[in-house]
Parts: C-alpha cells; structure tokens; sequence
C-alpha cells in the first residue's frame, strides 16, 4: 500500500511522527504523534523546545514537505533528515490537482501552465463564493474540512492553501439560495463551525467568482482582506474583500495628499478616539449593524444608554456624529486613511 515505508520506518525505529505536503499532497500521521503541531514556515531544522518535536521544511521537486518527528538530539534529526529525503524522492508522489490549483491561485503558475489551467477549465461553470477557512492547527483544519465536506455537493470543491488555510468554492444555487452573498454565507459558516465543533477559525471572503479569470485571482483578494481586516476589525471572524474596496483605492493615492487630508475631515481635530480601542470597536460595530442602536448594544452584550455614551463620546471628541450616515462615513475613511499611513 502507498507510504507503508513510511509505516514500517515508524514500527521498526519505534518512532512517531508526521510527514505533511502544506499543499495538500500528502498528510501522513502515526497514531501517536502531536497532531496540535504547527509547523514552523521557515525552511530548514527547527526544534520546538516546548514540545519536544524536531521538524525539517525542506522544498523538494513536487513542492514542500514537512517532517516532524517527536524528540529531540541527534539520533532523531538523522530519523528526520532520512524521513524527508525519503518522501522527496517518491516518485510515486505526482503533483495532484490541489497542487495545481494552490499554484494557479497563488500566481506561481508560468503563462504557459496558466493557459493550460484554462483550456481544462474552459467549460467549468464557474459561480461560486470563495471562502478561505484559517485555523490556529492541523487537527483543527481537519475537522474544519470534515465539516466542509459533508454539507458539500459535486459542484463544491476545496483548495489547501497551506497546513492552516483551505479555500472553500461553494456553488451559488441562483433557484433556491438561503443568502444574499458570499459575505453572509460566510457569516453563517463561521457561526455553524464554532457552535458545533468549538473550532477558533477566521474566514475571509473575496465575493463570487463567475470566470477563470476571477477565480485565479481571487486569493490575493483574499489575502488582502485577511490583512487589513485585522487591522481595522481585529474583533471580528470574518473578513469581506468588499468591505476593504476603498482602502484599496485610497493606496493608490501618494502618501503627501492623504495626509493633507486627515486634517479635514474632523471637526476639532482630535484624533485622540482612534487610540482608544473601546470606542474605535464601539464605532466598527455600530457600523456593522447599520447604525442600529439596539442591535449593536444586543450584539456587544452593553446596555444601551452605554452605548449611547461612547457615541456621545465619540462625537464630542471629533467633532463627528456617527449616528448619521454622512459622519459615520467620514469616521470611517478617517481610520482607514490612518491604517494605511501607519503602515508606510
């Protein structure tokens, strides 16, 4: 049977370990092994000291393969060192089509591979919500997939990323749909995986897909969404592309005009709110929730004259009254003009 070398290596050296292609090829436990372990992202020998694993990132022909094995000392970085050269000359290990999509998506494909991803999917009707599903281990992304996989259909399809991110392309049913967007399946997935598998996950959406070429991009969109979502809505668990457009937009704009333009937009010229985190997640939900009062104050668990406070607050600080549209706005593209400032 495939990889009962690597079964017999695990009985005869009495050893456990773990053998993993973060694109998916291949996840190869023995049946004691810390399956919780993380792999670390740089390339070469690690030891995690906590936890007692020797782990070994090496980049072969067929892409990246991990080997973790539980110890530590010389005697078991040779039973890694040996381990990995092992499986990075199988060739019996052939780049399946998860490597290939991973490469597509991640833009590490030439033209000429590029153009040959296309002409196999040329009559793929494509019109999916792309959801990237991250967790914190590799038994968590297990679960997460299991999951994924039984409320899937033929037209569903998944994409591993790496040992803690999947992409998840769910076909739109425009007949008979439960939601309005990608956003708000999203939304819904998240809710389902943590009240029934007690799994911390984020996701990030890019939208709906309807072409090739929308979906091989579709993953810097959501890396995109992923960054800046934590930046701006570090509270939050899911991260919408859409909802970070306009920070887009605003990067393109050079450096010298957006800060001329931070001192307009706030009537008294107090910035002092953005540094406090209470307000400025106040604010986030607020608008999350329409500039709801009662809703926010129900999904923030805060009474509501509380909450009316804090925008009170808000507004004698900056002058700006975010219970109306218009303000709510400009407090916005305030603290994404500040993000990206920050960050050059």
């Amino acid at each position: 049977m495939k990889y009962d070398y690597l079964k017999q290596i695990a009985q005869s050296c009495n050893i456990d370990f773990a053998v993993y292609f973060p694109s998916g090829g291949i996840r190869f436990f023995t049946e004691f092994f810390d399956d919780t372990f993380v792999f670390p992202s740089e390339e070469g020998i690690t030891v995690d000291a906590v936890k007692g694993i020797t782990c070994i990132r090496k980049k072969v022909e067929r892409g990246v393969v991990c080997v973790a094995v539980q110890g530590v000392g010389e005697t078991v970085k040779n039973y890694a060192l040996i381990i990995t050269s092992l499986v990075g000359h199988d060739n019996s290990i052939e780049p399946n089509e998860n490597e290939k999509l991973r490469k597509l998506l991640t833009g590490e494909l030439n033209d000429s591979q590029k153009g040959f991803m296309r002409a196999k999917y040329h009559n793929f009707a494509f019109n999916h919500y792309v959801i990237a599903l991250s967790t914190r281990t590799i038994l968590m992304q297990k679960n997460v997939l299991h999951f994924i996989e039984a409320m899937s259909d033929d037209s569903d399809f998944v994409v591993i990323m790496d040992e803690k991110t999947a992409v998840f392309f769910r076909k739109v049913d425009e007949s008979n749909d439960a939601y309005n967007s990608a956003s708000e399946f999203a939304r819904v997935l998240c809710e389902n995986i943590k009240e029934e598998m007690r799994v911390d996950i984020t996701i990030s959406t890019a939208g709906t897909v309807h072409n090739f070429d929308e979906f091989a991009s579709s993953y810097e969109k959501i890396i995109f969404a992923s960054e800046y979502g934590k930046l701006l809505s570090p509270e939050r668990n899911v991260y919408a592309y859409k909802d970070y457009v306009l920070l887009r937009l605003l990067q393109a704009v050079p450096v010298e005009v957006l800060s001329k333009a931070l001192g307009t937009l706030l009537e008294k010229n107090d910035s002092s709110v953005f540094s406090d985190e209470e307000l400025v997640v106040t604010a986030e939900e607020f608008m999350k929730n329409s500039l709801n009062i009662s809703e926010t104050s129900r999904n923030m668990f805060i009474h509501r004259n509380t909450l009316i406070y804090r925008l009170d607050k808000i507004k004698k600080e900056t002058g700006l009254n975010i219970r109306e549209f218009d303000d709510a706005m400009i407090f916005r593209l305030f603290s994404i003009i500040t993000t990206i400032l920050g960050k050059d």
